[in-house]
């Protein structure tokens, strides 16, 4: 969603430590110069802060992310250790981003120096789908997490993926959102983008910071989709980090939005830990209060409210000079899916959430009328999945919603990695 801050903070013009770490591709890493992370940590590494990757899972033995990892899940095979860790390799990139070790003589830095990282893997060698997506956004809150990195996205909004950041929100999170890699909306684009949607969820939900991405040159970078949910923008062209070990190396280079929103994620960590008692909101306040403008002056559809700039961030944490009040909702986003708009759904699987009274007997009695059974709960509140013939989902959706039991029902869709 669209961000507002209404005043700019101010913070004492005063000489600034600067801490260069020891790792040996540091040089690489052209992003955490470019956000001020040098003058950020000697205030703050993230201490205390748990950040969740949502993601394509984590390389549990990265020697570079080792001791940085807490307990996560996998959604996509039900069980508490994510294996295969990252099938992928980009959950592993964008959780080193995040926050790899630092200063430890190997490999690269994370943003978040101190900050640790929880692997929650929802995406499968067939996309990441809505209902993995919102369960692994649940978990995470419930299990410790404060900063909750997407760096996924559909063109496709979805009830089930808003509830799980609302649900997120009100339990006091910072949600980050990749803004999609579909770059200009005129003209069509590959990787299932479309000219019909060119804002991506979800970027696009209330209470998501949506992130686009810059080159070296602080420019937007060609491929980061632009529009009103970007709300700041971060290092995303040819970013150096850690990765599976594929052909025998453990880091390589990556562009993309979704590189872009764990610069964001790794800086959130250092404010809250700069200052614990913030709240989520006063978090978003100030990295987009402080986000060092680029393009037209103020907020606009390229930068959102600019580059990321976490040493003025940590700057203004550590203030008397909280901004506070700023958020607003400038943008009216799309409730659900547009069924007119082709989009990639999980064979077989539809979302019921049942209305606050009605019980499981009433859904299996609904089921019946449209040959559909029962598969599981989702950890959103009255929320399920249902199973139904290949083809019919969309169908049966549709049915389904015209009962006065049921608060609503969709299409599983699937989200691709950004």
């Amino acid at each position: 969603m669209t961000f507002t801050p209404s005043a700019t903070p101010t913070v004492t013009n005063t000489p600034i430590p600067v801490i260069t770490p020891n790792d040996p591709n540091y040089y690489r890493q052209w992003g955490l110069d470019k956000i001020g992370a040098p003058y950020a940590w000697p205030f703050s590494k993230g201490q205390g802060v748990v950040i969740a990757v949502v993601d394509s899972g984590v390389d549990l033995y990265h020697p570079d992310l080792q001791g940085k990892l807490v307990s996560g899940w996998d959604f996509v095979d039900n069980d508490s250790i994510p294996y295969p860790s990252d099938g992928k390799g980009h959950g592993t990139h964008v959780a080193g981003i995040a926050g790899s070790l630092t200063s430890n003589s190997l490999g690269i830095a994370g943003v978040g120096w101190d900050a640790q990282i929880m692997p929650v893997r929802v995406c499968g060698t067939s996309g990441c789908a809505f209902s993995a997506v919102a369960d692994g956004i649940k978990w995470a809150v419930d299990h410790g997490a404060k900063v909750i990195n997407l760096s996924l996205g559909s063109q496709y909004s979805n009830s089930t993926i808003r509830d799980a950041v609302a649900y997120a929100w009100s339990h006091g999170a910072v949600i980050i959102a990749a803004s999609g890699n579909c770059g200009d909306p005129s003209t069509y684009q590959p990787n299932g983008c479309t000219v019909l949607s060119p804002i991506s969820y979800p970027a696009g939900y209330d209470n998501v910071i949506g992130v686009g991405a810059t080159t070296s040159s602080d420019t937007r970078a060609s491929f980061s989709t632009y529009g009103p949910h970007v709300d700041i923008a971060a290092p995303g062209d040819q970013i150096y980090s850690t990765y599976v070990n594929l052909f025998g190396s453990t880091y390589a280079d990556d562009s993309g939005t979704s590189m872009a929103a764990p610069f964001v994620s790794g800086a959130a960590a250092l404010v809250w830990a700069r200052s614990p008692g913030l709240t989520n909101q006063q978090v978003v306040d100030i990295l987009l209060a402080t986000a060092f403008d680029l393009g037209t002056a103020g907020r606009d559809d390229y930068f959102g409210r600019g580059r990321l700039d976490v040493r003025y961030a940590v700057q203004v944490a550590g203030s008397s000079s909280i901004p506070t009040g700023m958020h607003s909702n400038a943008y009216t986003m799309p409730q659900s899916v547009d069924a007119n708009l082709s989009a990639e759904v999980a064979a077989g699987r539809v979302i019921v959430k049942l209305r606050p009274g009605s019980t499981l007997d009433d859904l299996a009695t609904l089921l019946g009328g449209v040959g559909a059974v029962y598969d599981s709960p989702l950890l959103l509140d009255r929320t399920h999945v249902v199973r139904v013939p290949a083809g019919t989902e969309r169908a049966a959706a549709a049915e389904l919603s015209t009962s006065p039991l049921i608060e609503y029902a969709e299409p599983d869709y699937v989200m691709r990695l950004d």
